[in-house]
């Protein structure tokens, strides 16, 4: 009978307790003998102080090859060495000349070389465990020296991914994700073991506990005050902490709250425990209230013991918790939602057991053993078509951003995506583009720091000569307003062959300065996105007029341009009538079932329902016109007409707006709202949407108000007009502020025909299937 299993080979140098190694254990003790066929090559077991071996614990049917032991039986006395050509046959020998299916190399703090070189496998992966830019015992030369032998890189979380990205995106099309294993059985052993009685009474009340250390990130400050908001509210609970009270300020400030707040009785910091995991099993749920965590050991814990989770939305959180499904999220990290989630979770019985439900039935496999099995059984000779989105700040909060998220979304189970940042990714980044590889290229900056010092610092510091003429030119450039580019041709020569490995390459500005080093690559398929009403915008001031100038010429070399609407297309056409071949319309992606589930959480800012809601969503700058939004705002006013105009949005113009606010008296009016990273519950209950912009291609705003059955008031512009449907789906406005003024005082006077556009679009729907048909055939 022919044998299917797979034959695999973990190598490794050393197999004595620590993280990484515990996980790789975990996941051998939970694979079967039945689908694999395992060889385990430890190369220098010797004997450390103090250290605990586990090789002793590697299940039985699983072959395990001590190289050490070996030689020692053979009375030689050997530590690897991956240089020596002894110690690399020696080890080669221990294999027997067998073939693997795939062979793993364990670790980033020991060279690749021997998995690489001397082991015959049909696929390879190197697997790290820690983030690349901060790992201890870490040999970037070594490592990159075998890059071209490794099929994968596998990371134990999408921020270990992203972070070692940042700053080796050269790995992005081998970099995968497996999350580490925990050991079921051995955290539910623990936690059977019988607390103490006076701990035990500790859980007569509905308890949440918190197995977190009293360190700044964690903020226990934050935890007493909900508490507290929660304890005025008549919420009773017991709130323990197990963990570290090492930080003598910190916790003195955690037990000043706590005393403030007389929660003396109610919220415990027990200090470390060395089993916490029976505090863990007897809660209603862990609380990990963090304001920055990467991959959460404790929510594996928990989640292992059917103990629901409630956590802020960290970007190790927002991985590991499906809100309502094996825990609660929190919109965000203030007070009053903590309490909110928590009053909410602690009061619904109904859903402490759903989520208790839906844990258990997922308990069987874990998700990275899971991960493992299918990674190893898929078929990899055939990859799929790589698509690199490139952005020159992947952090800039704007339209063609979020249009990006959704187009990424639709399409990231067909084609392996990475998105490329040429500013280093901020956490919120991160979490926006959830499970999707994003690098950052090191910038001409990071690679000579001297660049960001003042040049009269340089130029009187401690620097060489070339350094200082270097740094000199850079300000000369500056001052002419051509510095940019000189960081993109100082990049250009790293770059350059990290952009030839795609087969297709995205750029999603109009204004990017990467246009031109895309545009002389040799083997991707080059793709310019336009996001904006190109024609309009390319003659609105001397810098739009200055970047566009070689368009032309640029673009010819591009394979496709594509425009987000036929209005913006053809305006684009009317510039350059030679590439009207290559150019096409796809329309924005809109995530409608995203944003109606978002649009369901806590509203946190009032609404007054007694008068008409209005909304503008944009950021705050001179192209969105938001001073004629206060012309309007002021002759409403004028005429006695009574509403409530939220601006939701930051930027450069918030001062002047706030002032013109105040000149005009409109205080009571207008209520500058600030950012919102989750706008959907304030859109929701809004009247009307206006947008006055100076230009505009298809703004991903108002396919977000259509799809929440907001009505929108805008400016027939760029490509508007093929988003609303005037008199039913919105009102479309030709003209000047006068003219948007009359608009709104027209329909904020007929309320029935308002309500008549909200109940025609509850009956529309948002069509996907043929916009993301059309980004298939592009890339394929």
């Amino acid at each position: 009978m022919e044998n299917h299993r797979k034959k695999l080979l973990f190598v490794i140098t050393q197999f004595f307790k620590g993280g990484a190694e515990l996980s790789l254990l975990d996941l051998l003790n939970q694979l079967s003998p039945r689908e694999f066929d395992i060889d385990f090559l430890v190369l220098n077991q010797v004997e450390v102080d103090g250290a605990i071996s586990l090789v002793s614990k590697i299940p039985k049917w699983v072959r395990v090859l001590d190289l050490v032991a070996v030689e020692k039986e053979k009375g030689k006395a050997m530590t690897w060495n991956s240089q020596s050509e002894f110690c690399r046959g020696a080890a080669k020998a221990l294999l027997e000349n067998d073939r693997y299916h795939w062979a793993f190399h364990v670790g980033e703090w020991s060279s690749p070389r021997f998995v690489a070189q001397e082991v015959n496998a049909e696929y390879k992966a190197c697997w790290i465990h820690q983030d690349l830019d901060k790992a201890e015992y870490f040999d970037k030369q070594e490592f990159l020296r075998y890059t071209d032998f490794y099929s994968y890189y596998i990371f134990v979380c999408q921020r270990s991914m992203n972070a070692s990205l940042s700053i080796f995106p050269m790995l992005a099309q081998k970099a995968i994700v497996i999350h580490n294993v925990a050991d079921k059985f051995r955290i539910k052993k623990l936690s059977a073991v019988a607390l103490e009685k006076k701990d035990a009474e500790l859980f007569i009340k509905p308890t949440i506990v918190t197995c977190a250390n009293v360190r700044v990130q964690k903020n226990h400050v934050r935890q007493v005050q909900a508490m507290a908001e929660l304890k005025k509210r008549g919420i009773n609970f017991t709130w323990i902490n197990v963990g570290s009270i090492a930080d003598k300020i910190i916790v003195e400030n955690v037990r000043r709250e706590i005393k403030k707040y007389k929660l003396e009785e109610s919220f415990l910091l027990l200090g470390a425990k060395e089993n916490p995991y029976p505090y863990m099993a007897n809660a209603k749920a862990l609380a990990v209230l963090s304001d920055q965590e990467s991959w959460s050991i404790v929510i594996m814990e928990a989640l292992a013991l059917s103990v629901p989770v409630i956590a802020t939305p960290t970007s190790g959180a927002l991985h590991q918790i499906q809100s309502g499904v094996n825990g609660l999220l929190t919109e965000d990290f203030t007070v009053l939602e903590i309490a909110d989630t928590i009053e909410k979770f602690l009061l619904d019985t109904d859903l402490q057991n759903s989520i208790i439900s839906n844990i258990n039935q997922k308990s069987a496999k874990q998700k990275g053993l899971e991960e493992f099995i299918t990674f190893v059984n898929a078929e990899h000779v055939k990859a799929k078509q790589s698509v690199l989105y490139l952005l020159d700040n992947v952090n800039y909060k704007g339209g063609a951003r979020q249009a990006t998220v959704s187009q990424i979304k639709s399409i990231s189970d067909d084609f392996d995506i990475t998105l490329l940042s040429g500013i280093k990714p901020e956490d919120q980044a991160y979490g926006l583009f959830e499970n999707v590889k994003i690098a950052s290229f090191p910038s001409a900056y990071y690679k000579r720091p001297y660049l960001t010092e003042s040049t009269k610092h340089v130029l009187r510091g401690n620097y060489t000569i070339s350094q200082k003429l270097v740094k000199m030119f850079f300000y000369a450039l500056k001052l002419m307003k051509m510095n940019e580019r000189a960081v993109q041709s100082l990049q250009s020569k790293d770059i350059h062959p990290f952009l030839e490995t795609y087969d297709n390459i995205v750029v999603v500005s109009e204004a990017s300065i990467y246009r031109d080093m895309v545009s002389k690559l040799s083997r991707p398929k080059k793709i310019q996105w336009i996001h904006t009403d190109y024609k309009r915008w390319r003659q609105y001031n001397d810098w739009t007029r200055s970047v566009t100038a070689e368009d032309g010429k640029l673009y010819s070399r591009y394979d496709n341009i594509v425009c987000v609407s036929e209005y913006c297309r053809q305006g684009f056409i009317d510039e350059h009538p030679n590439l009207e071949q290559k150019t096409l319309t796809i329309y924005n992606v809109v995530q409608d079932s995203s944003i109606m589930q978002r649009a369901k959480a806590k509203n946190h800012i009032r609404v007054d329902k007694k008068v008409p809601s209005l909304i503008t969503l944009a950021r705050l700058c001179d192209e969105k016109n938001h001073m004629g939004l206060l012309e309007i705002a002021r002759k409403l006013k004028q005429l006695g007409l009574e509403f409530k105009w939220y601006f939701v949005g930051d930027g450069e113009l918030r001062k002047s707006i706030e002032d013109a606010i105040i000149e005009m008296s409109l205080e009571d009016y207008i209520m500058i709202v600030g950012h919102l990273d989750n706008p959907y519950p304030l859109l929701a209950e809004m009247d009307l949407m206006v947008l006055f912009s100076l230009y505009e291609a298809t703004p991903v705003t108002i396919d977000e108000a259509l799809v929440l059955g907001v009505p929108v008031a805008s400016k027939r512009l760029g490509g508007i007009s093929e988003q609303i449907e005037h008199g039913k789906t919105g009102i479309l406005i030709d003209g000047d502020e006068h003219e948007g003024y009359l608009a709104i005082k027209k329909i904020l006077a007929e309320p029935e025909k308002l309500q008549n556009m909200k109940e025609h679009l509850v009956a529309g729907a948002i069509n996907n299937k043929y916009k993301i048909q059309k980004l298939r055939n592009l890339f394929a």
